[in-house]
C-alpha cells in the first residue's frame, strides 16, 4: 500500500496543478504556469524509473568452480542486497527441484554473496544441475562443476564378491579414491558384520541364518566418492559340532601357540585378518602358528565340507610387560602309559592359559579354560609348556609315557566295566576290550574281542557316534566316553 501510494503522488500533483492552470487568470500566469507544468512532467518521469529501479526484484546470477580439495565448490552470487541465497538442486529421478533446507549465505549490501560449500553437507549429487535463490527469484540453470570423479578415481573392491560362512572373517582390498576409507552405511549388521582397517574391509558372517548385506564404503576427503560391495552370508550348517580349545589367547612376540580342533572332518584356514601380527597354520587338528608383532588378528577355522566357522582371537603384546606381583608359577607333572588319559587343573599364573608349545608324537595335549588333559600315545618322553595370559608365567610339564595301560594301570578314574581312557585307532589296552564288548552288546560291533582298536573298532564308534547325535571322528573322548558308561 505504502508503495503504491508514493508511486501515484506525481499524478495527484499533475491534477492539481491542471486544474489551477484552467482556472481564470492573465496570460503571464498562464506561462508561469505551463513552465511549472513542464518541470513538473520532467521530475514526475524520474520518480517514477527511481520507484521502478527501487522496487523491481533482481535477477540473480552465480558462477560455481571446483576448489579441487574433497566435494568443496566455491560459488559467487549476485542478487537483491541483505537477502538469504538458497541452492535449488537436480536429485536423480526427481520431477521438480529440491531447495536446501538452510541458505548458503546472505548477500552484503551490494547484493553480492561469495561462499564455498561441501556437496555432501548440502545432499547435492555430484554432476547435478542447479540455481540460485534469492528472495524467491532464481537465477539460470546450471551445471554443479563437482563429480565423483572430478579428483579421485572410484572405489574397487578386490575380491568384488564374496561368499562368507557363519563365523568367518573375510578380508576385502580397498582400492581408489582418496585419502582413508568409512563405512558410511550397511543394510543388515544382524547378518554381516563390517569394519575397515587401512585399506583392508573385513566382513564377519555373523547370524546362523544367514543373509545378505549392502555395505558402502566412501572415500573420507571425497564423501561423493562411494561404492557398494555386496555381501552374501551362507546359513550354519548346525548339524556340525566345530569348536576351538580357546576363543582367544593372548600371546607375546616370537611366542608360539598350539589350539586343538574339534568338528567333524578336515579343517582349512578361511582368514587371518593380519598376518602381519601373527601366523597361522592348520596340521591336521590342530591350530598353530607364532605371535609376530605388537597388535590383534583374528584368525578364522572352517570345515571344510560344512558352512561353520570358528574364530580365535589373536592378541600379541609387548615383551616388557612384567610379571604380575600375584601370579605364582603354574606347576604340574604327570607320567603317563599309552592310552592313558588324565586331566590336570591348572592353577596359579593369570587366566586365560595357553599352550605355546605343542606335545610331540609321544603325547596329546588339550587345554580347556584350566583343564589340561593329556592321553599317552607312544612309549618315550616329550613336554609342553602352558603360560599365563600376556607371558606372566610359564611352566614345562615332562611327560613320560611308558607300557600299555590296563584296568589297574592307575587312572584315578578307572571303575570297573567303565571307559576311562582316550581311545583311537592304535590303542591296545583292556579299555579297548571294554568298547568292543559294548558295542558288541549294541550290535555295532562283529570283530574280534582283543583290545586292539583297529579299522572295525573305529567304523563301530563312527556309528555309535551318530547314533548319539556325537561328532562322528571314531575316537572315544570324554563325551562318547560318558555315553558309553551311561
Amino acid at each position: 500500500m505504502h508503495r503504491l501510494k508514493y508511486l501515484l503522488a506525481p499524478y495527484y500533483i499533475f491534477i492539481r496543478i491542471t486544474r489551477a492552470y484552467y482556472a481564470p487568470t492573465n496570460m503571464l500566469q498562464k506561462l508561469y504556469k505551463t513552465i511549472g507544468i513542464g518541470f513538473l512532467v520532467v521530475l514526475i518521469g524520474i520518480t517514477v524509473g527511481l520507484s521502478q529501479k527501487a522496487f523491481a526484484a533482481t535477477t540473480p546470477t552465480t558462477t560455481a568452480n571446483y576448489t579441487g580439495t574433497g566435494d568443496n565448490v566455491t560459488l559467487s552470487v549476485t542478487g537483491n542486497p541483505n537477502t538469504s541465497a538458497y541452492i535449488d538442486y537436480e536429485m536423480p529421478g526427481a520431477t521438480a527441484y529440491t531447495e536446501s533446507p538452510n541458505p548458503i549465505g546472505t548477500t552484503d549490501q551490494n547484493g553480492n554473496l561469495s561462499t564455498t560449500i561441501s556437496s555432501a553437507s548440502y545432499g547435492i549429487p555430484a554432476g547435478s544441475s542447479y540455481y540460485i535463490n534469492v528472495g524467491g527469484v532464481h537465477s539460470a540453470t546450471a551445471s554443479w562443476p563437482y563429480t565423483s570423479t572430478t579428483s579421485s578415481s572410484s572405489i574397487s573392491f578386490s575380491p568384488t564378491s564374496s561368499n562368507i560362512n557363519y563365523g568367518q572373517t573375510v578380508p576385502i582390498t580397498l582400492s581408489g579414491g582418496t585419502g582413508s576409507y568409512t563405512i558410511t552405511n550397511n543394510s543388515n549388521p544382524s547378518a554381516v558384520t563390517a569394519t575397515i582397517n587401512g585399506s583392508t574391509l573385513s566382513l564377519y558372517g555373523a547370524n546362523t541364518t544367514g543373509g545378505s548385506a549392502n555395505i558402502t564404503v566412501c572415500s573420507t576427503t571425497n564423501t561423493g566418492n562411494c561404492s557398494t560391495f555386496v555381501a552374501s552370508a551362507a546359513a550354519a550348517n548346525t548339524n556340525t559340532n566345530l569348536s576351538l580349545g580357546q576363543s582367544s589367547i593372548t600371546l607375546t612376540p616370537g611366542q608360539t601357540y598350539n589350539i586343538p580342533i574339534t568338528g567333524n572332518g578336515a579343517y582349512t584356514l578361511s582368514s587371518n585378518s593380519n598376518s602381519a601380527i601373527a601366523s597361522a597354520n592348520i596340521s591336521g587338528n590342530l591350530l598353530t602358528g607364532t605371535a609376530i608383532a605388537n597388535g590383534t588378528t583374528t584368525v578364522s577355522v572352517c570345515q571344510q565340507s560344512g558352512t561353520m566357522c570358528v574364530p580365535l582371537t589373536i592378541s600379541v603384546g609387548s615383551t616388557t610387560t612384567p610379571p604380575q606381583t600375584t601370579a605364582s608359577p603354574i606347576q604340574v607333572t604327570e607320567n603317563l602309559m599309552i592310552g592313558q588319559t588324565v586331566g590336570l587343573t591348572l592353577s596359579g599364573g593369570t587366566t586365560p592359559y595357553v599352550i605355546t608349545n605343542p606335545a610331540s608324537t609321544v603325547a596329546s595335549s588339550f587345554l580347556s579354560n584350566n583343564t589340561l588333559t593329556l592321553s599317552g600315545l607312544i612309549q618315550g618322553q616329550t613336554s609342553v609348556t602352558i603360560c599365563s595370559a600376556g607371558n606372566t608365567g610359564c611352566s614345562t610339564i615332562g611327560i613320560n609315557v611308558s607300557g600299555l595301560a590296563d584296568s589297574g594301570s592307575g587312572s584315578t578314574t578307572s571303575s570297573g566295566s567303565g571307559l576311562t581312557l582316550l581311545l583311537q585307532v592304535g590303542s591296545r589296552n583292556s579299555d579297548v576290550t571294554i568298547l568292543q564288548e559294548k558295542l558288541h552288546a549294541l550290535g555295532m560291533y562283529s570283530g574280534a574281542i582283543d583290545g586292539d582298536f583297529g579299522p572295525m573298532t573305529q567304523a563301530a564308534v563312527e556309528q555309535y557316534q551318530t547314533s548319539k547325535g556325537l561328532t562322528s571322528d571314531g575316537i572315544v573322548g570324554p563325551q562318547t566316553r560318558a555315553a558309553l558308561n551311561g
